[in-house]
């Protein structure tokens, strides 16, 4: 069945919908035969368009918000004499200088992280409450069956990623991976309306967990970790297709990010360098490690 577009006004009212039948009344809206192969291709297409969407979206939400972040929080620790606007690490001429040690230094540094974790939370309270939090357990329900709107509306899109940045910048102990998978969760959201086919909620619930792998892979720039966290974590419901079109999304965020990369610095959660070579004698111990974790997995 379908869900009439002002169904929800508020992020915290919910609406079910039964999976199965959305995916029967998908099968029956599909292209008839008498359409054509090029009908028919063009209508397979569509969710690995989204799916490629999604992940390269994901990726630039995730590098505009690390840069807005680098150049929110220097001010914190100093301030670069060669360049106003200049971050922390890239200040040219050797010209950055730090706040002085003391309580003078230590209140500037609290003062400026006080005012950047306030901005934060008049933005969302005024404007996106759905936008607080990690927004973990709204995909999780979401992804279970329940319609929540607002949860992944454009609005909260919009205040999020500048929320996000604001409060990493601000010092506060939270991560970026759970807002992340958020955000390309609001992408997906957002993309849905491009084709049809993706309005029936089965469909867009497959390219829901394609969008949350894409998040992770953002954060971490590990396209396997961000399939495997959708398919353990957050969905419930996740035929092969559908790891697929979440492989793709990741891989795709993967990639659009390494070449943000190329620009610029800490693109990434967490990075790795990776000055030696991996001795050959190494893969043994990683194939059996592989081997003993699989027995593991299968004796539990």
């Amino acid at each position: 069945r379908h869900l009439p577009a002002n169904r929800l006004s508020s992020w915290d009212r919910m609406a079910t919908v039964e999976l199965r039948d959305e995916e029967r009344l998908h099968e029956q809206e599909g292209p008839q035969p008498a359409a054509g192969r090029l009908a028919f291709w063009w209508w397979q297409m569509q969710g690995w368009i989204l799916a490629i969407g999604v992940g390269i979206a994901s990726s630039v939400s995730g590098w505009l918000i690390e840069m807005a972040v680098n150049h929110l929080a220097s001010p914190r620790f100093g301030w670069c004499s060669g360049s106003t606007f200049a971050v922390r690490g890239a200040c040219p001429d050797n010209g950055w200088h730090d706040w002085s040690d003391g309580l003078e230094g230590f209140g500037l540094n609290v003062s400026i992280g006080v005012l950047l974790a306030a901005a934060s939370g008049i933005m969302v309270y005024l404007f996106a409450p759905s936008a607080s939090g990690s927004g973990i357990p709204e995909v999780k329900t979401i992804l279970n069956g329940f319609v929540m709107a607002d949860v992944v509306s454009k609005r909260t899109l919009c205040v999020k990623m500048p929320g996000l940045a604001l409060s990493v910048a601000a010092g506060m102990a939270l991560g970026k991976e759970g807002p992340l998978v958020h955000i390309a969760v609001c992408w997906a959201q957002l993309m849905s309306g491009i084709f049809p086919q993706f309005q029936n909620e089965a469909k867009r619930r497959e390219l829901f967990s394609a969008a949350a792998a894409a998040g992770v892979s953002t954060a971490f720039g590990a396209p396997l970790g961000g399939v495997l966290f959708s398919l353990e974590e957050v969905s419930s419901h996740f035929p092969a297709k559908t790891l697929l079109r979440a492989f793709t999304a990741a891989v795709s965020a993967a990639l659009m990010l390494s070449l943000l990369k190329q620009s610029s610095q800490g693109p990434t959660l967490f990075s790795v360098e990776y000055n030696t070579a991996v001795n050959p004698g190494e893969n043994v111990a990683f194939a059996l490690l592989g081997v003993v974790g699989g027995l593991i997995g299968a004796a539990f």
